[in-house]
């Protein structure tokens, strides 16, 4: 009989024995990696009864780099900074080319117990400051693209610093701390406060709290509420002050105080990390130290609804502190996904960010639209609102101000484009009222109207099935479906939706000024296309407008240089 043939993979497998140094008693899924000295993963395995199989070649193994690691739910692509911050477990072990079994020395306790992983509902809305009548509003952005970034936290970055930076450090600290009071508060303030039922009621780690100056209480919690870590499943109530009130009540025991003073840079070190909630008010004052402090690692990337809103679960581990996450915001301008809101890490964090609470992110790009639906005007009412986007109708003096009448209340004239605005009502269209006209002549004059020629258009946004997002202007008129009456078209109340488009809204702020007005009465081109001539005329004897909807028996009058209604 032949002997079988060998899968040439196995040829390369190589076997590691990995048993926990003190079995846990809730089971956990680790996976063992390995990675190259630039960082790039060769190979992954789930760990079985306490072994794992990787595939490397001799070349791979000589100097590949072993992880053991529980990944969180959303942890996709895990690289060598991940698993210093998921607290893997790197083994010592030299490889031998005829070795293809190796027993590693256990996983530490100290390690594994942070493999226990708490979910986080991260939830937001992207919104544009629009201000309307001297009163802002926040009116949410649809199809944006919300990155989630977790900051590296500040106790866990510390000790891997250099020793010039951490005496630096240790100097500008002691600096502020001896200024009066108040310091620089942080810009985002968090609720420094742990989740019940998430922190870990060993003697150690509520000594190492104690040492970070917080008040602990240990209390007995619902079983549904309490994670099932180790035997005893209690939660733990903690009560936390604000970084500000340390500062001003200079809440820092003897000897951490004694060990900032030291020369001993372990001293230091040790007590920056014991204490490092003093010193998140002043980060964003130190640029010096963003270099070294404000990284983080992206943990999703979300796209906004039509309220502008996101919303994901991340995970973090139950032992420590719920996450400090940091947000940017990209939008697709010409097809391309453009950063328009990515501030300093340093001074935007949301350090201990509280889980569920909601996060808004305000862009003020104004290459940015907002999505929402202008609120509706009922029935067949046709409102002016203003000419441009700054001249509102009470603006525009009556007949009664005699001379001045069709001047604004500052007695200037209109010239160049006038544009007028207008809201439709919501029940034009269904009663079948679909197109208006706006005509214009001089003010005193029986001639006849002309009307208004020049395009008007309207922008909207298509989202394709991969999230691109492109815009489109959409043209009211002159309507070629009317030839020669120059009539143009009530905007619907949806845009179009094209084959293959996912959805498709209104994009009034591609292009602000062309999305809102309603005509072009060019004054600059009348008397032959002169301007000095046409302002002459405009400004001595006036123009005048009005608007016919195609269903009005009587014209609104008004005019340019002087505007009367």
């Amino acid at each position: 009989m032949a002997e079988p043939t060998q899968d040439p993979r196995d040829r390369k497998a190589i076997h590691f024995y990995v048993p926990f140094d003190t079995p846990p008693e809730k089971p956990i899924e680790v996976t063992a990696f390995a990675f190259d000295r630039r960082g790039n993963l060769l190979d992954r395995s789930p760990v079985r009864e306490g072994q794992a199989r990787l595939q490397l070649d001799d070349k791979q193994a000589r100097t590949a780099r072993l992880f053991f690691a529980s990944l969180p739910e959303n942890e996709k692509e895990p690289s060598l900074a991940s698993m210093e911050r998921l607290h893997a477990y790197e083994p010592a072990w030299r490889y031998h080319p005829q070795q293809r079994e190796y027993k590693l020395l256990p996983i530490p306790e100290s390690l594994w117990k942070w493999w226990f992983w708490c979910r986080c509902r991260v939830r937001g809305q992207v919104v544009k400051p629009v201000t309307i009548d001297g009163v802002t509003y926040n009116r949410p952005v649809c199809n944006a693209r919300v990155h989630i970034c977790e900051v590296d936290r500040l106790w866990w970055v510390l000790p891997r610093l250099p020793d010039d930076i951490i005496w630096r450090l240790r100097d500008e600290l002691l600096v502020e701390l001896a200024k009066p009071w108040p310091p620089i508060p942080e810009p985002d303030p968090p609720p420094f406060s742990y989740d019940p039922g998430v922190i870990d009621p060993s003697p150690e780690n509520l000594a190492r709290l104690a040492r970070s100056g917080q008040r602990v209480s240990i209390t007995a919690a619902a079983e549904a509420d309490a994670p099932e870590i180790g035997v005893a499943r209690q939660a733990a109530a903690v009560e936390r002050r604000s970084p500000e009130a340390c500062a001003q009540l200079g809440e820092i025991s003897a000897a951490s105080r004694a060990a900032l003073a030291s020369s001993s840079i372990t001293l230091v070190r040790q007590a920056l990390v014991d204490n490092v909630v003093l010193l998140r008010p002043w980060i964003c004052r130190w640029r010096w130290l963003w270099p070294y402090i404000c990284t983080c690692d992206e943990q999703a990337v979300l796209i906004t609804d039509h309220q502008g809103r996101f919303e994901t679960d991340i995970w973090y581990p139950c032992l420590g502190d719920r996450p400090d996450l940091y947000f940017w915001v990209e939008y697709s301008i010409g097809g391309s996904w453009t950063t328009v809101l990515r501030p300093p890490i340093c001074c935007n964090t949301r350090w201990n960010y509280a889980c569920g609470s909601e996060v808004t992110l305000r862009v003020t790009d104004p290459r940015v639209p907002w999505c929402d639906d202008d609120p509706p005007l009922p029935g067949k009412q046709v409102a002016v609102l203003s000419i441009g986007n700054n001249v509102s109708m009470t603006e525009i003096q009556r007949a009664s101000a005699g001379a001045d009448e069709g001047l604004t209340t500052a007695g200037q004239p209109f010239g160049g484009s006038l544009e007028p605005h207008v809201w439709f009502g919501d029940g034009l269209i269904g009663s079948g009222i679909t197109h208006y006209r706006w005509s214009y002549r001089r003010a005193g004059s029986a001639g006849d109207w002309n009307a208004m020629d020049h395009d008007v258009v309207r922008h909207y946004a298509e989202v394709l099935a991969d999230s691109t997002l492109t815009f489109k202007p959409f043209p009211l008129g002159p309507d070629p479906a009317f030839g020669g009456q120059n009539l143009f078209q009530i905007r619907p109340d949806s845009p179009p939706l094209n084959a293959g488009v996912v959805s498709s809204s209104w994009a009034p702020e591609v292009d602000g000024r062309s999305n809102t007005a309603s005509a072009y009465l060019r004054s600059h081109l009348l008397e032959g296309g002169d301007p000095l001539a046409a302002a002459a005329s405009t400004n001595s004897s006036s123009s005048c407008s009005r608007a016919t909807a195609a269903w009005s028996t009587g014209p609104t009058r008004g005019c340019c240089s002087k505007y009367q209604r």
